[in-house]
């Protein structure tokens, strides 16, 4: 069969499914209530799409949300897509822009530490009304205290916000992780069950890192800025990397429960060595 034929057996299968898709959106705009004629698609999960890389020098990503376009904006509603942010930071950026019709949005995570280092407790409270807003979808949690029923302390909870690095899934993932590691797996969360947490993610992150970007790594922590090219956007695809947002100002760090690894102390060493040797130097 030729690529024309198998391009033309693709795209009207395509098409049927988004024939069915829009039949079914229109019957549930149908039900909605009275006061209601509009309806809101929101895809979450496909920020989390494995990047794979082609011979060609394209990535699956591109295949979706580039090539596939089209098929994307057919439905007849209001959607949202997430996208990897290695995606939206990437030279095809302007392409989603021309396709979409609008500027991607990157949603920057929960500023717990400010960029020199302080701890921003605007931020730190709004990790806890998070965990509070979770608690109240649960008859009986509903009424626990935040900080004596469902960690044993204050400072528990507050290590729990400032290890999170504003990263909402992974402040569900330690809270459930702590749970479980905690005696009995009942509440209150004791310290030693969050550090157990932290750790076991700690290896998580540890275990992403390639050899060759601990310096890169130190780098942006220093920094605080980093490079538009493909090392730096795959860290932050898997979340070694995390974007802030302060006064219209962007700016990066690392995970801080990367700040432990040894290989990045060590990697960190060296680079305020050698940014002390050329300043001794110039």
């Amino acid at each position: 069969m030729s690529c024309d034929r198998s391009g033309q057996i693709l795209k009207k299968s395509e098409t049927l499914k988004s024939d069915k898709l829009n039949r079914f959106i229109a019957d549930a705009i149908e039900k909605l209530p009275a006061d209601r004629n509009k309806l809101v698609l929101i895809t979450d999960g496909l920020e989390k799409i494995p990047l794979i890389s082609r011979d060609n020098g394209r990535t699956n990503h591109d295949e979706i949300f580039i090539d596939r376009g089209e098929q994307l904006k057919s439905l007849n509603c209001h959607v949202i897509y997430t996208v990897p942010i290695s995606l939206v930071l990437s030279d095809r950026a302007s392409d989603l822009m021309e396709i979409y019709h609008c500027s991607p949005q990157v949603l920057p995570m929960v500023m717990v530490r400010r960029r020199d280092g302080e701890i921003c407790l605007n931020g730190v409270e709004a990790i806890k009304q998070i965990i509070r807003s979770r608690l109240q979808s649960i008859d009986t949690m509903r009424d626990l205290h935040l900080a004596a029923e469902v960690f044993d302390s204050p400072e528990t909870l507050e290590h729990l916000c400032l290890m999170s690095g504003g990263h909402v899934r992974n402040l569900i993932l330690l809270v459930q992780t702590a749970i479980k590691y905690n005696e009995r797996e009942q509440l209150p969360i004791e310290a030693t069950a969050l550090q157990q947490a932290i750790r076991q993610l700690r290896k998580t992150y540890r275990d992403t890192v390639n050899a060759d970007q601990w310096d890169l790594l130190a780098q942006v922590h220093r920094s605080k800025q980093i490079a538009h090219n493909t090392t730096y956007r795959s860290l932050l695809f898997t979340r070694c990397l995390l974007e802030y947002s302060e006064a219209e100002e962007t700016w990066h760090d690392i995970h801080p429960v990367l700040r432990e690894v040894s290989e990045f102390k060590q990697a960190l060493t060296a680079w305020d060595r050698n940014q002390t040797r050329d300043g001794i130097q110039a």
